[in-house]
């Protein structure tokens, strides 16, 4: 177990959060939403006491378009970096909240399962940077996603 600065706090809630609005975003609707939602806080309970500390505090990070699947792989980077029990502990978190939240409304759906995909790769260290996705992360949108507005449009 160890200690996490704010930075550190904001990225593991971030990717965990992240990955699920991921999962969330291919069903279209405020009830599958919340569903999905509610399914996948579940799964904050199992996590140890440094980990679950983290998720008390209710603050919403800001993630940019497109940056869920970085944030989530910088947030495992995070975990596994404060020791191997920390890390597999939130990879099983972000498996059970992914899989809880596509299970919620109506079963998992093809576009579902390609995001599913694409967030195992990620808790199971398979994922290049270079990666195709099946389901752009841009063509998604979710709370707290905000645009990059030091992107020039020319």
């Amino acid at each position: 177990m160890g200690t996490y600065s704010e930075e550190e706090s904001d990225a593991i809630r971030g990717g965990l959060m992240a990955a699920v609005a991921l999962v969330s975003k291919t069903d279209s609707g405020f009830i599958a939403m919340f569903k999905e939602s509610a399914a996948a806080g579940k799964t904050v309970q199992s996590l140890p006491a440094d980990l679950k500390e983290i998720f008390s505090e209710f603050d919403i990070p800001r993630v940019k378009r497109g940056g869920e699947l970085e944030l989530l792989r910088e947030a495992v980077r995070i975990a596994d970096s404060k020791d191997s029990a920390t890390g597999q502990a939130y990879r099983d978190a972000v498996r059970e909240a992914t899989s809880a939240a596509a299970e919620a409304s109506k079963g998992i759906s093809d576009v579902e399962q390609g995001v599913l995909d694409q967030i195992e790769a990620i808790v199971s260290e398979k994922l290049a940077a270079s990666t195709t996705y099946l389901v752009e992360p841009d063509s998604l949108t979710s709370p707290g996603v905000v645009e990059d507005s030091s992107a020039s449009s020319e």
